[in-house]
């Protein structure tokens, strides 16, 4: 029961890039720290946020936030919760294919208006929702399909078998390499002149 005189205590964000689903608790005290950073920090923060965007953060991109931090002379521990509240704003925006406006007014509900946050987050999102949302796409395919990630090839030459002499055939070596289910794998199988040329025409048709 609240007094007259006596202010209610906020309730939590909801923001749009969840879908209308409340923030975490510690969404915005994270996200709030931006506006603490050196302003040379703050300037080069998409340096950092584009280096962690990945599922995990591998040994390479932990010595890029170390060299940020040194370089800033901030701490990890500084850096990380500003990353924090990046990577989860930007993942719910990639997941929910949320545009900017929607994101400029989850901003600000948790920051308060600050307009150097907003103005700052917004100037990578585009690009960076594009990798999300690709990342996204090829988890998808990975989960339920085989996923061709490379392709190696070299050329042989049939001279003799058990079955015959003098075949003198040249037979292309196509090596795909897949992802299925997280994990890599690869097959190579062989094609004669005639499945080759099929299969150019097939590519062409698909680059169109």
């Amino acid at each position: 029961m609240s007094a007259i005189g006596l202010e209610q205590a906020p309730g939590p964000v909801k923001l749009r890039c969840l879908g209308g689903e409340a923030a975490p608790p510690d969404l915005a005290a994270h996200l709030r720290r931006l506006r603490d950073l050196p302003e040379g920090a703050r300037l080069e923060i998409w340096k950092a946020i584009d280096a962690s965007l990945g599922e995990t953060i591998s040994p390479e991109t932990e010595q890029v936030l170390d060299a940020f931090c040194a370089r800033h002379a901030i701490t990890a521990d500084e850096l990380g919760a500003v990353l924090k509240a990046c990577r989860f704003l930007l993942g719910a925006a990639a997941r929910t294919n949320a545009g900017k406006e929607q994101l400029a007014a989850d901003l600000d509900a948790l920051t308060g208006g600050h307009a150097l946050t907003r103005e700052i987050l917004l100037s990578g999102f585009d690009r960076a929702k594009g990798r999300l949302r690709q990342a996204i796409l090829r988890g998808t395919i990975e989960d339920h399909h085989r996923l061709v990630v490379d392709i190696g090839w070299q050329l042989e030459h049939v001279v003799a078998s058990d079955r015959g002499e003098h075949l003198g055939v040249g037979l292309a070596a196509l090596t795909f390499r897949y992802r299925e289910g997280g994990d890599d794998k690869r097959i190579t199988l062989h094609l004669l002149p005639d499945a080759v040329r099929s299969l150019a025409a097939a590519c062409q048709r698909l680059a169109r």
